[in-house]
């Protein structure tokens, strides 16, 4: 006849021997290192230029924490660490592969603070923040025409991640230089969201430039945009033409123009698209030089 052992006496012996405190197989319980560091924020550049690239970066004071690199030592010692701009980014970063830096461009003028929080069993153990002031230079929206080198184009993006768009300011280097800046929203909201928000960039554009270079010398503001009668005043103005070169195979309208000594600028929007489920119409500011160097 077998024995047994009782329930009771087998849970006994589990205290007494101290098996039964972990389930076979798993991991021990880890404890993170402790965190007695200074979170420092820095920027590379301290004043700059629209669209001008520049990265907020984040470093402390200890010196041993080259191992697994700094990303790997914040990791291992927070719980999380957010990156904040106001109206650019407001980004939560854990584990070991959060960022240490950030690169940013930025579309309009003035003094901007970014800050880092760095968190640790729900409370700050660490936090900083920097100013940098962007100003309005360059040619055009902080670039100039002048190329020292070879390239016959380049692009620059500033996105907000807080608000969901960015903005592409295309640069094209050749014998009739112009600058195209386009609109786009980072994630698909939905049909009638994504249509009105692309509505809406008209209005966007018309104020923005405004904002930096003052009044138009000339505005079309119906509905239809195919009757602008700005068309003859835009090829007096601009020597390319809106053709696919510069708008993807769609027929583009002149809006609304504006002048600075040394550039033409001009809103232009697309007819409505007749293919697909959203018929919308798309916008963009175009810009040259006022006298181009041959």
């Amino acid at each position: 006849m077998r024995n047994y052992l009782s329930p009771l006496i087998v849970v006994f012996i589990c205290i007494i021997a101290g098996s039964c405190t972990q389930e076979e197989g798993s991991a021990p319980a880890t404890i993170k290192p402790p965190f007695e560091d200074t979170i420092i924020l820095t920027a590379s550049a301290k004043t700059l230029g629209l669209f001008d690239n520049m990265s907020f970066d984040i470093k402390t004071n200890q010196k041993n924490n080259e191992k697994g690199g700094l990303a790997y030592y914040l990791g291992e010692r927070l719980d999380s660490v957010v990156w904040q701009l106001p109206e650019i980014f407001n980004e939560v970063y854990t584990g070991y592969r959060m960022p240490i830096g950030l690169e940013q461009r930025f579309y309009l003028p003035g003094k901007y603070e970014a800050k880092v929080t760095a968190y640790r069993d729900s409370l700050v153990v660490g936090r900083d923040s920097t100013v940098v002031e962007v100003m309005l230079t360059g040619d055009f929206l902080g670039i100039n025409w002048d190329m020292e080198e070879e390239i016959t184009s380049r692009s620059f993006d500033f996105v907000s991640l807080a608000k969901g768009f960015t903005l592409t300011l295309f640069h094209s280097i050749s014998e009739t230089p112009y600058m195209l800046l386009s609109y786009k929203i980072n994630n698909y909201p939905g049909r009638d969201k994504y249509k009105e928000e692309i509505a809406a960039t008209r209005s966007f554009f018309y104020n923005y430039i405004t904002t930096l270079y003052g009044e138009s010398e000339a505005a079309y503001e119906g509905e239809d945009i195919t009757q602008s009668p700005l068309a003859d005043e835009y090829t007096e103005r601009f020597k390319n033409t809106l053709n696919s070169l510069i708008t993807d195979n769609i027929p583009y309208y002149p809006l609304a123009f504006w002048e600075t000594p040394i550039c033409h600028i001009a809103l232009i929007g697309s007819a409505p698209s007749m293919s697909g489920d959203i018929s919308v119409s798309y916008y963009k500011i175009i810009a040259e030089p006022v006298k181009i160097s041959m």
